[in-house]
């Protein structure tokens, strides 16, 4: 009969931080020399243990799946000559190589087992676009580090993400030409991505419209059914930055609009 190691403590320590993982481990099989094969490259003549096989899923999951949160289940293989495995370390790094979590909880019942699956349960919170890489390895009682296991987690776009709606917001940008005083814009775009706004020239207000594609790129008329002129420029997603030329019914450049997300 299989029996059972748990592990305790992660979620305590990680989910305040990033509401992203919540673990509960468990190792089964393999008593005092257990049949389970020892890892890639282990060396069976030494006390320091092993860890490989990691095998999980899913692996991506859209923004907002789930109702914000998906399960991932998977396993990862051990192996332990002296059978006195003590914590297990998992360490998160976001997409700029930062840490961002770690958590090192206690491995429950595991004194004397050689070998064996541990078993994972991680919810990841799935409210931001993100990427993770997740580094794991264990330490036996004597402070012998295992190699370590790494694994990748990454929240993308959602349908409506690749849509027009994610660009949805209000706007602050200036429409700047050579020896002028910048001019300030302010313009929303809706969900179904219509531009409305305005502009102010010498105290006067003017309307603008325009739309914007699901690649950020726009078109804005400049007091339209008053002039000609008008401007395209693309938005940065993952910044809310705009950069854009100001045209004029020759589609000459005599200006540039920049400006962000509010």
């Amino acid at each position: 009969m299989n029996s059972f190691i748990q592990t305790r403590g992660i979620g305590k320590l990680l989910f305040p931080i990033l509401l992203l993982i919540f673990f509960s481990m468990y190792a089964c099989g393999g008593g005092g020399g257990g049949g389970s094969s020892a890892a890639p490259d282990q060396d069976t003549t030494t006390g320091i243990p092993s860890i490989s096989n990691i095998q999980y899923s899913p692996r991506t999951a859209t923004q907002n799946q789930g109702g914000g949160v998906v399960t991932v289940t998977g396993t990862i293989d051990f192996v332990d000559r002296e059978g006195d495995l003590a914590t297990l370390t998992i360490n998160v790094y976001n997409a700029q190589g930062v840490l961002v979590a770690t958590g090192t909880p206690s491995l429950q019942n595991v004194s004397g087992r050689t070998s064996g699956i541990i078993q994972i349960q991680q919810d990841v919170n799935t409210a931001n676009i993100v990427d993770y890489t997740v580094d794991i390895y264990v330490t036996d009682t004597d402070g012998n580090i295992s190699n370590k296991l790494t694994a990748t987690f990454s929240v993308t776009a959602s349908q409506s993400d690749s849509s027009v709606a994610k660009y949805a917001g209000t706007y602050t940008a200036y429409a700047n030409f050579p020896g002028s005083v910048p001019i300030p814009m302010y313009f929303t775009i809706d969900q179904a991505g219509e531009i409305t706004g305005t502009f102010v020239v010498e105290g006067h207000t003017n309307p603008l419209e325009g739309t914007v594609s699901s690649t950020g790129s726009f078109s804005l008329t400049l007091a339209p059914g008053l002039g000609a002129n008008y401007v395209v420029g693309i938005i940065d997603y993952s910044t809310g930055t705009i950069i854009g030329t100001i045209k004029n019914s020759y589609n000459t450049r005599f200006g540039t609009v920049s400006g962000w997300k509010t």
